[in-house]
């Protein structure tokens, strides 16, 4: 009996990360942040939480620049660890009842908060994974199931899920070869370029990009990044600006557009992207619910929807969900 509660217990260890990271984008909802994780148990998922408010103060600097600044403040005392980064500090525009607390603690039908679901989601993640950061946003839960192991000599890990084209559209886009070698990393395309680029799956669907892993070797990069530069103080993307240069064959005349500061950024994030290879983990269909508007969240958290069926084994009688009158995105 002993014997079985220490495996459980060791095995329980394992499955941990060692850093949950949440970003903030003030000062003030870092404070709010901090008092909603000390009333969350979180214990069983990982092992230290922080969170990190963007910096500078009062500037935009997007998802890119606030993966750059975690880095910066976590440091290489990391080193050797598994972090999962979840980037929590938008405004919540499209679902103003989140503005103030942020969609990562809003509540689900079976009493959870989306970070609950995530931590708990993620969870077999950290035993599969090697040491790296994890990134990931607040307002997605992923279905990662299919997920069963990862390259031994991978230094990113790109997960997708196969969309729809009309979904596509609004996402990073993943193209592939024959052989399954990345191609290419479109961002929010057309349907005709997604079509030119050869972006469709014989399934007819198109893989976009959910959440993805990187190595401690290219967090180094980009901490130099911050050590040679200083902070990044405008609105970059940790989606599109990080993840375009992947590919054998990317296609980079985006990193002329724009202000040029953001042109400088966007290179310096090419020159270390480009000469990655990275695993693209094909998570399959119905493995992305994105609840990043009203009618999306009521849609996922319908009874019967497939989002309940997945992830919501118990349903509260006390929450009910209409779309009656919820009529626009």
């Amino acid at each position: 009996m002993k014997s079985t509660l220490l495996t459980e217990n060791c095995l329980q260890k394992l499955q941990m990360w060692d850093l949950l990271v949440l970003t903030a984008g003030s000062e003030l909802q870092k404070r709010n942040f901090e008092i909603l994780l000390a009333d969350t148990d979180v214990n069983q998922y990982c092992r230290r939480t922080v969170v990190i408010a963007d910096y500078p103060a009062g500037v935009r600097i997007g998802s890119g620049g606030a993966t750059l600044n975690v880095l910066h403040t976590i440091g290489e005392t990391m080193d050797k660890q598994k972090v999962l980064l979840v980037h929590s500090g938008g405004l919540s525009q499209r679902m103003p009842h989140l503005s103030a607390l942020g969609k990562i603690f809003a509540t689900l039908p079976d009493g959870s908060t989306i970070l609950e679901k995530k931590l708990s989601t993620y969870k077999h993640l950290s035993t599969i994974i090697s040491p790296g950061l994890l990134v990931c946003a607040s307002d997605v839960i992923e279905d990662i199931s299919a997920f069963k192991h990862c390259e031994a000599t991978s230094e990113m890990i790109a997960f997708a899920t196969e969309s729809s084209l009309e979904v596509a559209v609004d996402h990073g886009v993943f193209v592939l070869d024959p052989e399954g070698n990345l191609k290419s990393v479109l961002q929010k395309p057309s349907l005709e370029f997604i079509e030119e680029a050869d972006g469709v799956l014989p399934t007819g669907n198109v893989l976009t990009d959910c959440f993805y892993w990187m190595s401690w070797s290219i967090c180094k990069q980009l901490t130099a990044l911050w050590q040679e530069r200083g902070p990044c103080t405008v609105e970059t993307c940790c989606y599109g600006d990080f993840m375009r240069p992947l590919g054998y064959a990317p296609l980079l005349d985006y990193l002329e557009q724009g202000p040029s500061e953001l042109s400088l950024w966007r290179k310096s994030f090419a020159e270390i992207f480009s000469k990655i290879s990275p695993q693209v983990v094909n998570l399959g269909v119905h493995s992305f619910f994105h609840m990043g508007t009203p009618r999306e969240l009521l849609e996922h958290c319908h009874r019967d929807s497939t989002f309940s069926q997945k992830f919501l084994a118990s349903f509260s009688e006390a929450v009910h969900c209409s779309l009656s009158n919820c009529t626009g995105r």
